[in-house]
């Protein structure tokens, strides 16, 4: 009988799901312990089951059994559930856009946010219209309406889920501030505003251990306290674009500080050389003749539609000063080494067994010793070229890497890491995957793959 009980249980433990519940992960560090996961697959290898879905750049999440994912279809944004073993649709809510905020089309979309849930409730945040949880059942718990944003990409920051709280990161051209939602009850609890934070996509980090949440803003790495809100501590950064999201390993931060040595744009003095009235300013159809008219707004941040002087030399100097791939000491905040080469624009890194993993456009992958910075390897994860929007993940000995065409790559882990496989899904993708069950979950703009090594 013991000898059955210990079957039974030796059984149900290789099948118990590992949760990936928010995004990248259940540590927010797009790593897991799962082991024997697929390296190669395709819609003919290793395929458990595809559904098809609404467009959307979020990733999956996935939580008893479960998987959820947000999306966007005519006038609707949506939050879907799926059987995690089947791919059976469980429900769909579906909420109408309150307006249609600012969005790159080519970077960003309405549903571009990934849920995050604790097993009681889903919480999705999207940019037109707010903050909004649901019950198990897929029924409205509560709905928190934001103000519009004003970003000139979109808002892509993630929601994350601390205790009670339900926290978010608004970081704009203008007005950036986080705030703190009751779970339970949709009631604000605290929002402090980020005068000196501009225009941002990084998701915020906790660190419960010290009670902190850590956010990557424009100008610095912050320590707040998870309580308050209020700000602990401070370490400068370059006046830059923070895309990547921060990650830790043990007393390590890591966060990629986009930036450049000198400015990359010319002076007001060659600019204003378009200023065809004369009176001071640079109209968009001035600015035209200059550069892209679609960028005219990064450099108008009070939409005014002028550019004057002062807000072209803050533009043109945003990203001069401390850049690179940072780590910086948790204990005493101090930097401990910079990487300025070959900085990713979207991809977080990832930290696996002590190496600091980064992927950008081309397919250029850099492994970073996490103690010293050292780069231990620079080289193309095969031919998975093009351009990167989805984080690296790592588990098993692996780290898999997906560029926006659909291809991903497994690598080897190590000092020297190696392509073991590059799997083709011959459709665009932005989400990072979901490990779960030694297996993967995959989102792609059209589709929701369920992969596994046991097929």
């Amino acid at each position: 009988m013991a000898q059955f009980v210990f079957i039974l249980l030796t059984v149900a433990c290789s099948f118990a799901a590992e949760d990936w519940p928010e995004f990248r992960g259940p540590n927010r560090s797009g790593t897991s312990d799962a082991k024997h996961l697929p390296e190669r697959f395709d819609r003919q290898t290793n395929l458990v089951w595809t559904t098809a879905v609404p467009m959307g750049r979020s990733s999956p999440i996935v939580k008893n059994g479960r998987v959820f994912l947000t999306a966007s279809a005519g006038g609707n944004l949506m939050v879907l559930a799926f059987d995690l073993h089947t791919g059976r649709s469980l429900w769909t809510y579906s909420i109408p856009r309150a307006r249609q905020n600012e969005i790159d089309p080519q970077r960003n979309d309405p549903a571009s946010s990934t849920p995050v849930t604790d097993g009681e409730r889903i919480y999705a945040f999207f940019q037109d219209f707010g903050i909004i949880a649901l019950n198990w059942d897929g029924k409205l718990a509560w709905q928190f309406p934001m103000d519009t944003f004003v970003n000139n990409y979109g808002i892509a920051s993630s929601p994350i889920v601390s205790g009670e709280n339900v926290i978010f990161q608004a970081d704009q051209v203008r007005g950036s501030y986080v705030i703190a939602i009751n779970k339970k009850t949709g009631k604000p609890r605290w929002k402090i505003d980020r005068p000196n934070a501009e225009e941002g996509w990084a998701t915020p980090l906790l660190r419960p251990e010290a009670g902190e949440l850590i956010s990557l803003s424009s100008a610095t790495v912050d320590g707040a306290d998870l309580e308050t809100g209020k700000t602990r501590w401070s370490v400068p950064a370059s006046h830059g674009l923070m895309i990547p999201s921060p990650t830790i390993s043990g007393d390590v931060l890591v966060a990629t500080i986009r930036g450049s040595e000198q400015p990359t744009y010319p002076a007001w003095a060659r600019l204003v050389t378009f200023d065809a009235d004369n009176d001071g300013k640079v109209s968009p159809d001035e600015f035209g003749k200059f550069g892209p008219r679609n960028s005219f707004g990064i450099a108008d941040p009070d939409r005014d539609g002028f550019i004057t002087e002062k807000e072209w030399t803050a533009f043109r100097n945003r990203g001069v000063g401390d850049f690179g791939i940072t780590a910086i000491s948790l204990k005493d905040r101090k930097v401990l080494w910079r990487h300025q080469k070959g900085l990713p624009y979207v991809p977080s890194p990832v930290i696996y067994q002590g190496i600091v993993y980064v992927v950008r456009t081309g397919g250029v992958v850099t492994a970073l010793d996490l103690t010293t910075g050292q780069v231990l390897k620079e080289a193309r994860a095969g031919d998975a070229l093009g351009d990167y929007f989805a984080s690296p993940i790592a588990a098993d000995g692996k780290v898999y890497v997906c560029n926006a065409q659909g291809k991903i790559a497994v690598l080897k882990a190590g000092a020297s890491w190696d392509v073991i496989a590059v799997n083709d899904l011959s459709e665009n993708m932005a989400a990072t995957p979901a490990i779960v069950e030694s297996g993967l979950i995959v989102r792609t703009h059209k589709s929701l793959l369920s992969f596994s090594p046991h097929q």
